[in-house]
């Protein structure tokens, strides 16, 4: 399916285009600490002039000097996605002309040739002379505002869908629903110039949402841990707190939170962590700072597992990777 390969490469990650938004800012009494967001991906951006076009590719140059993907080959084939700009419309790969301005999104796996090759994701033709070309987002957090939602696409933009704005289906998506967006949801944005709602920077009047592949998302901050939008209860001990500059948050938690649960083996000091229908999904030693999957091949964990009172911490990062959460950005 095209849109299998879009969600699975692109729309569980960050876009270049954005400023990263995992680092955390924490009161000025807690210690500083950052949470890199590993579960997001690279998406890249390239546009430019068609200036060849072929069977399967499209070699693609624009004139910005500080662009340094200004020169760049497209290639393209069945998984690709293929819209109009203005409709979003999907539309057959041969509607690529000669001189077209194209708008494209590519992983981040290029060829060192120059120019640097690339596999196309997304393709958006057909953009008429001044047009604001849509934008791929990804949701780092969704909140009510007056009759829509704020919808925090990066550390320094909002933008707002209000109850009115245009929902456009696609393969993944099949009846978009505003009140079903959720942080980690992949919008291809149209958006309009003039006053905002709220505390957006812009307003999106269409847009065509993408599922991702996530367990959930979590929020987590010294002393605060929500996983599904739903806070966790802490008791005394339990609280994510900083260590080294990592936020440690405690697994059974998250995982319990998540339908999962732990089982602790006291005398070889493991932990299974089995999901919600008993299957179990890691192993690790509290003791150690390596986790074993079903290959059992032992592989590192960013920081060792820290247990404090009965309870085992993990770095956040850690428990986003291991149990493919979101983290969700506030």
């Amino acid at each position: 399916m095209k849109m299998k390969r879009i969600v699975s490469l692109c729309l569980s990650f960050l876009l270049l285009t954005s400023v990263a938004v995992a680092a955390e800012t924490p009161a000025a009494t807690e210690p500083s600490y950052e949470i890199t967001p590993v579960t997001d991906q690279t998406m890249i951006r390239v546009w430019g002039t068609a200036v060849e076009v072929g069977e399967n590719r499209v070699h693609l140059n624009n004139s910005n000097e500080e662009d340094i993907y200004s020169d760049i080959i497209l290639n393209v084939g069945e998984e690709t996605l293929v819209l109009d700009a203005v409709t979003g419309e999907k539309v057959s790969f041969d509607q690529v002309k000669e001189n077209d301005v194209v708008y494209a999104y590519v992983g981040p796996a290029m060829t060192m040739s120059l120019p640097p090759q690339a596999f196309a994701q997304l393709i958006l033709c057909n953009i008429p002379a001044d047009f604001g070309v849509p934008s791929l987002v990804q949701a780092q957090s969704v909140a009510a505002c007056g009759e829509g939602y704020d919808v925090r696409v990066d550390a320094e933009t909002v933008l707002h869908m209000d109850k009115d704005v245009e929902l456009l289906a696609s393969e993944s998506v099949a009846e978009p629903a505003l009140e079903s967006l959720k942080p980690g949801d992949v919008l291809l944005t149209w958006r309009q110039s003039g006053e905002t709602a709220c505390e957006a920077q812009g307003t999106v009047t269409k847009a065509m949402a993408f599922a991702v592949d996530y367990a959930g998302w979590l929020y987590a901050a010294p002393g605060e841990l929500s996983v599904n939008g739903t806070a966790v209860e802490l008791a005394e001990g339990t609280e994510p707190f900083v260590q080294d500059g990592k936020l440690m948050i405690p697994l059974r938690l998250v995982v319990e939170a998540l339908g999962g649960k732990t089982e602790w083996d006291r005398e070889s000091r493991t932990i299974q962590v089995l999901d919600a229908e008993g299957q179990v999904l890691y192993a690790l030693n509290a003791d150690e700072s390596t986790y074993s999957k079903e290959s059992g091949v032992e592989l590192d964990l960013m920081v060792p597992a820290v247990l404090k009172d009965g309870t085992t911490f993990l770095a956040a990062e850690d428990v986003l990777r291991l149990q493919n959460l979101k983290l969700e950005v506030r």
